[in-house]
C-alpha cells in the first residue's frame, strides 16, 4: 500500500481548469442555452485541462472530437419529457484513448478526483470508455435507467412495466371504462391516470 507520503501526494493533486472551460459546463448546464455537451482533454502532463469543444448534438457530437492518443473529460446533458414534466440529468465522462501508454494510463487515475471536482455536480457517470463508438445517446440514456430506474410501455392493456436497478418489474393497471369511451387513442400505460397495484416484488425493491 502507499505510504503516508505518497497518500498525501496523491491528495493533493491539483488540475487547473482555464476559464473558457468553466464558462462551457456553466454553457451546458443552463437552462437558456441549447449547448447539451462540452468536451476537455487532459495536457500531457497531467497538470491542466483544455478545452476541445461544446455544442448540440448529445454524446454523439462530442464523441465525434474523440481521439485515441489522448485523455479526455466531458458533460452531457440529457432531457427527458414525461407527461407535462422535464427532467433534467448530467452525465460525466472519462475517456482514456487506446493508443495511451501504460504509464499515461497510469497517471490518469492520480488526477481523475480532483477532475470530477470541476465536473460536479453531476447524476451519473461513464467510466473509462476507450472507443468513441462507446458514447452515444443509447449508452448514456441506459447508464441513467440503471441509476435511477426507467418506466417503459408494454402492449395495450397489459399494463407496463419498471425498472429498478438491475429489477424489471410489472405493474398491472387498469384503465377506468368511462376513460375509454372518451378516448381515441390509446395512452401509454404509465402515462394514464389509474389505478395501479403494486406487487410485493416492487415494494421489496423500493426498501433495498
Amino acid at each position: 500500500p502507499p505510504c503516508p507520503t505518497q497518500m498525501q501526494t496523491l491528495r493533493s493533486v491539483k488540475v487547473h481548469a482555464p476559464n473558457l472551460l468553466k464558462a462551457a459546463l456553466s454553457d451546458v448546464r443552463s437552462d437558456a442555452s441549447p449547448t447539451d455537451w462540452a468536451l476537455c482533454a487532459l495536457e500531457p502532463d497531467g497538470s491542466s485541462l483544455r478545452l476541445v469543444g461544446k455544442g448540440e448534438g448529445g454524446a454523439e457530437a462530442l464523441a465525434a472530437q474523440l481521439s485515441d492518443d489522448a485523455v479526455f473529460y466531458g458533460l452531457v446533458r440529457r432531457t427527458d419529457q414525461i407527461d407535462k414534466s422535464t427532467t433534467i440529468k448530467f452525465v460525466f465522462l472519462s475517456f482514456i484513448g487506446s493508443a495511451l501508454s501504460t504509464m499515461k494510463r497510469a497517471k490518469v487515475s492520480t488526477v481523475k478526483g480532483a477532475v470530477s471536482e470541476v465536473f460536479a455536480p453531476f447524476h451519473a457517470e461513464l467510466m473509462s470508455a476507450t472507443e468513441p463508438s462507446e458514447v452515444t445517446s443509447a449508452t448514456v440514456d441506459a447508464l441513467l435507467h440503471e441509476m435511477f430506474g426507467a418506466a417503459k410501455e408494454s402492449p395495450a392493456d397489459s399494463g407496463a412495466s419498471l425498472r429498478v436497478g438491475m429489477r424489471e418489474i410489472k405493474i398491472s393497471g387498469a384503465t377506468p371504462p368511462a376513460a375509454r369511451l372518451h378516448s381515441s387513442t390509446h395512452s401509454s400505460a404509465v402515462a394514464a391516470p389509474q389505478a395501479l397495484a403494486a406487487p410485493a416484488e416492487l415494494k421489496a425493491a423500493l426498501s433495498d
